[in-house]
Protein backbone atom coordinates (compact mmCIF):
# COMPACT_ATOMS: atom_id res chain seq x y z
CA UNK A 1 0.00 0.00 0.00
CA UNK A 2 1.58 3.27 -1.12
CA UNK A 3 1.00 6.30 1.09
CA UNK A 4 0.74 9.73 -0.47
CA UNK A 5 0.22 12.39 2.18
CA UNK A 6 -3.44 12.46 3.10
CA UNK A 7 -4.51 9.50 0.95
CA UNK A 8 -3.49 5.93 0.29
CA UNK A 9 -3.35 5.48 -3.48
CA UNK A 10 -4.42 1.85 -3.11
CA UNK A 11 -7.91 3.12 -2.21
CA UNK A 12 -8.31 4.82 -5.59
CA UNK A 13 -10.76 3.03 -7.85
CA UNK A 14 -9.74 2.11 -11.38
CA UNK A 15 -11.82 1.33 -14.44
CA UNK A 16 -11.58 -1.86 -16.54
CA UNK A 17 -8.54 -0.44 -18.37
CA UNK A 18 -6.59 0.27 -15.19
CA UNK A 19 -7.19 4.03 -15.28
CA UNK A 20 -8.44 5.95 -12.28
CA UNK A 21 -11.95 7.25 -12.73
CA UNK A 22 -12.39 10.91 -13.71
CA UNK A 23 -15.44 10.97 -11.44
CA UNK A 24 -13.37 10.80 -8.24
CA UNK A 25 -13.97 14.50 -7.46
CA UNK A 26 -17.72 13.99 -7.74
CA UNK A 27 -17.54 10.94 -5.50
CA UNK A 28 -15.53 12.97 -2.96
CA UNK A 29 -18.19 15.68 -2.96
CA UNK A 30 -20.93 13.10 -2.43
CA UNK A 31 -19.08 11.67 0.58
CA UNK A 32 -18.57 15.24 1.83
CA UNK A 33 -22.31 15.95 1.61
CA UNK A 34 -22.97 12.71 3.53
CA UNK A 35 -20.42 13.76 6.19
CA UNK A 36 -18.19 10.77 5.45
CA UNK A 37 -15.12 12.88 6.07
CA UNK A 38 -12.33 10.31 5.71
CA UNK A 39 -13.89 8.81 2.59
CA UNK A 40 -14.21 12.27 1.03
CA UNK A 41 -10.58 13.05 1.85
CA UNK A 42 -9.45 9.77 0.25
CA UNK A 43 -11.42 10.46 -2.92
CA UNK A 44 -10.10 14.02 -3.29
CA UNK A 45 -6.63 12.49 -3.10
CA UNK A 46 -7.59 9.92 -5.72
CA UNK A 47 -8.86 12.62 -8.06
CA UNK A 48 -5.54 14.45 -7.81
CA UNK A 49 -3.50 11.26 -8.09
CA UNK A 50 -5.17 10.93 -11.48
CA UNK A 51 -4.38 14.47 -12.62
CA UNK A 52 -2.72 16.97 -10.30
CA UNK A 53 -2.89 19.72 -12.95
CA UNK A 54 -6.59 20.36 -12.28
CA UNK A 55 -6.67 23.44 -10.07
CA UNK A 56 -10.40 23.32 -9.36
CA UNK A 57 -10.00 19.96 -7.60
CA UNK A 58 -7.25 21.41 -5.41
CA UNK A 59 -9.59 24.29 -4.57
CA UNK A 60 -12.46 21.93 -3.71
CA UNK A 61 -10.14 19.92 -1.48
CA UNK A 62 -8.92 23.04 0.32
CA UNK A 63 -12.51 24.20 0.77
CA UNK A 64 -13.33 20.78 2.25
CA UNK A 65 -10.33 20.91 4.60
CA UNK A 66 -11.28 24.43 5.73
CA UNK A 67 -14.58 22.98 6.92
CA UNK A 68 -13.50 19.57 8.25
CA UNK A 69 -9.72 19.50 8.53
CA UNK A 70 -7.05 20.78 10.83
CA UNK A 71 -4.50 23.48 10.13
CA UNK A 72 -2.07 20.67 9.34
CA UNK A 73 -4.31 19.07 6.68
CA UNK A 74 -5.06 22.47 5.13
CA UNK A 75 -1.35 23.24 4.96
CA UNK A 76 -0.61 19.84 3.41
CA UNK A 77 -3.17 20.48 0.65
CA UNK A 78 -1.65 23.92 0.02
CA UNK A 79 1.90 22.53 -0.06
CA UNK A 80 0.98 19.70 -2.41
CA UNK A 81 -0.87 22.12 -4.69
CA UNK A 82 2.12 24.45 -4.79
CA UNK A 83 4.35 21.51 -5.72
CA UNK A 84 1.94 20.41 -8.47
CA UNK A 85 1.58 23.93 -9.92
CA UNK A 86 -1.83 23.30 -11.55
CA UNK A 87 -2.77 25.26 -14.66
CA UNK A 88 -6.08 23.82 -15.85
CA UNK A 89 -9.79 23.71 -14.91
CA UNK A 90 -12.39 26.34 -15.74
CA UNK A 91 -12.47 28.36 -12.51
CA UNK A 92 -8.73 28.07 -11.92
CA UNK A 93 -7.92 29.36 -15.40
CA UNK A 94 -10.37 32.27 -15.20
CA UNK A 95 -8.89 33.41 -11.88
CA UNK A 96 -5.26 32.87 -12.91
CA UNK A 97 -5.73 34.77 -16.18
CA UNK A 98 -7.62 37.69 -14.62
CA UNK A 99 -5.49 40.84 -14.89
CA UNK A 100 -6.12 41.76 -11.25
CA UNK A 101 -4.39 38.50 -10.24
CA UNK A 102 -1.27 39.11 -12.33
CA UNK A 103 1.85 38.18 -10.39
CA UNK A 104 0.01 36.05 -7.83
CA UNK A 105 1.46 32.65 -7.08
CA UNK A 106 -0.15 29.24 -6.85
CA UNK A 107 -1.02 29.62 -3.17
CA UNK A 108 -2.85 32.92 -3.70
CA UNK A 109 -4.72 31.58 -6.74
CA UNK A 110 -5.67 28.45 -4.76
CA UNK A 111 -7.06 30.57 -1.91
CA UNK A 112 -9.12 32.70 -4.32
CA UNK A 113 -10.49 29.72 -6.23
CA UNK A 114 -11.34 27.87 -2.99
CA UNK A 115 -13.39 30.90 -1.96
CA UNK A 116 -15.47 30.91 -5.15
CA UNK A 117 -16.00 27.28 -6.23
CA UNK A 118 -19.61 26.13 -5.81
Amino acid sequence: MEAVGLVRTSTCKEDAFGRRSPKNKSVARIFWSERKIEKAREWFGCALAQDSDLGDIWAWWLKFERQHGSEETRQEVINRCMAAEPHHSPVWESVAKDDKNAGKGTKEILEIVANIVQ
